[in-house]
């Protein structure tokens, strides 16, 4: 569910905007708050705790929101690049 409706809605349009360092921290954040959410909270003897940055990310075994925006970045480019000179993305209009 969250790769499905969360992420594709959060990456959408990500190749053709400016990502700042604060941007991706924010993204960083909210997608580990997502996940924790989704996952729940660990239990250990019976008693529960929040999970921990690192065992969500284990947990998910995808990769991170900030890198997949870096190569949605980078195959944008590259559909760029191979453009003909004549069309308005290419020209920067």
């Amino acid at each position: 569910m969250y790769h499905t409706i969360i992420r594709s809605t959060v990456m959408y349009g990500s190749e053709v905007k400016t990502f700042s360092k604060s941007d991706e921290s924010i993204s960083a954040i909210r997608e580990r708050k997502i996940l924790r959410k989704t996952f729940g909270p660990a239990q250990e003897n019976g008693v529960r705790r929040i999970r921990t940055a690192q065992e969500v990310t284990d947990q998910c075994r995808e990769p991170d929101i900030i890198s997949e925006i870096r190569k949605g970045i980078l195959r944008w480019l590259g559909h760029v690049e191979r453009m003909v000179e004549e069309r308005a993305v290419k020209k920067g209009v």
